[in-house]
């Protein structure tokens, strides 16, 4: 009994060391890899080696750096970085691992450019920063992973280095979907939301590495929200409104290092080019939802293929609708939906040639761009493209609601007619211009629906 006693205690003490040092071996294995480099300076020779972060070389003494060398190993002692100088006189040389020097020495030729990227495995998890304190321009913006700092063809020579070593963040972001919730998460350039079903996406969130990203989303109906932080909902839930464009940045040590792109996929254009760092993606005041989006977060000093323009800027040009609507409301040209097609035009709002059903007759028998033989048909399928757009419509509205620019749909008695509103009277009372029958400044008689445009 005693001897039993003795082997649970030999066996429970063996098994928590072995625990132990398995433990200590995965840390060391996960631990942070050390770097620290040193500089060659004209007339003080090799400097002390400094560790990340650090100036290596020296300001403010006009004194070229000659040579460099980076120190970064596995425990294995394997290299896990290369890097090579643009020498004056010479050139780009050829690529050195860890420990090897980069330049000249003994030769008064100044290194003027710098590049430096991870190898063995490293450059999966990690990014490497540096940039260069250069003669005549001071220290230069951070650059990464193989990407040039300094200057080449200006015979400007590099007097200091600094370096770091940062673990490569992530971003990740869901996105709320009409008729189908919030998405599942997803990262790093993958898309959230749909392509190709029409469903608008109505709101986002957003998490990056140590939460140092901020965000806002246009929505309809509303505009641009206020910024709001990593986790948090931009965008709304529960009202049916699509966000129309994105605006996101990176804050703290990120944005120093870090590029965050995006794009959004957006109805009848498909995937916008790639907007940057707080810059507009989408587009405002055409009534366009955003179907869905991708994010990436990239190094600073990395090629980046924009692929297009990023954001449009549709928004209704009021003076230039009334403008047409009131020089050529008496010349004929076309019925009343497609004169309006018209003016609208000019204020920047394309209608398409999209045809619909009538809801009384059933039949294929009128188009929202309104050229067809029945104006009433015409005008029906008109305000349905509207209303399918996320135009703000309102039944029976009021005088107080309508302004200069607006269309009033009345739909009454089977007599459907569109004018658009060019102004006002004394008694607050709109004017309207229209065609079939020509008037222009007539004053309303009649609203069944309103399209706020403006």
């Amino acid at each position: 009994m005693k001897y039993s006693k003795w082997s649970k205690f030999v066996s429970v003490f063996l098994v928590v060391a072995l625990l132990l040092g398995s433990f200590s071996l995965f840390a060391c294995a996960e631990a942070a890899p050390t770097l620290s480099y040193r500089a060659h300076v004209a007339e003080d020779g090799w400097m002390s080696t400094v560790s990340a972060g650090k100036t290596a070389g020296t300001t403010g003494k006009t004194k070229a750096m000659e040579a460099l060398r980076i120190y970064l190993k596995k425990a294995d002692n394997t290299s896990c970085i290369s890097y090579r100088a643009h020498v004056a006189d010479i050139g780009w040389q050829g690529w050195v691992s860890s420990g090897k020097t980069a330049g000249t020495t003994g030769k008064a030729k100044a290194i003027e450019a710098i590049q430096i990227k991870l190898t063995n495995g490293l450059q999966n998890t990690y990014d490497v920063f540096y940039r260069a304190h250069v003669a005549g321009v001071g220290w230069q913006s951070w650059v990464g992973n193989g990407a040039t700092a300094g200057t080449t063809g200006k015979a400007k020579a590099i007097e200091a280095i600094q370096i770091k070593l940062i673990k490569k963040p992530t971003v990740r972001y869901r996105t709320h979907i009409q008729d189908k919730n919030w998405t599942s998460w997803y990262s790093n350039g993958s898309t959230s939301g749909t392509t190709g079903n029409s469903l608008r996406m109505e709101a986002m969130q957003i998490t990056a590495t140590n939460s140092q990203i901020t965000y806002r989303a246009h929505v309809a109906n509303i505009g641009w929200q206020s910024w709001v932080s990593s986790g948090e909902t931009s965008g709304t839930t529960g009202k049916s409104y699509a966000i129309e464009a994105v605006q996101i940045k990176l804050t703290s040590t990120l944005s120093t290092y870090y590029n965050v792109y995006y794009r959004l996929h957006v109805a009848e254009k498909g995937w916008l080019g790639w907007a940057k760092n707080g810059s507009s993606a989408g587009t405002v005041g055409g009534s366009r939802r955003a179907e869905a989006i991708q994010i990436k977060i990239v190094p600073k000093g990395t090629s980046f293929s924009t692929g297009g323009q990023a954001f449009f800027d549709e928004t209704y040009n009021v003076t230039a609708a009334v403008n047409y609507a009131l020089a050529h409301a008496k010349d004929g040209q076309g019925l009343c939906a497609e004169f309006v097609s018209k003016c609208v035009a000019q204020g920047g709002i394309k209608i398409p040639n999209q045809s619909y059903y009538s809801s009384s007759s059933k039949s294929l028998t009128g188009n929202a761009l309104g050229a067809y033989t029945n104006p009433y048909i015409a005008s029906e399928a008109q305000l349905k493209w509207f209303s399918e757009k996320g135009y703000k419509v309102i039944k029976n509205p009021s005088y107080s609601q309508m302004s200069l620019g607006d269309l009033v749909y009345n739909t009454n008695d089977g007599d459907d007619h569109v004018v658009i509103i060019t102004g006002f009277d004394t008694d607050g009372r709109p004017l309207i211009c229209a065609h079939n029958r020509a008037y222009r400044n007539q004053r309303l008689w009649a609203a069944s629906f309103l399209v706020k445009l403006s």
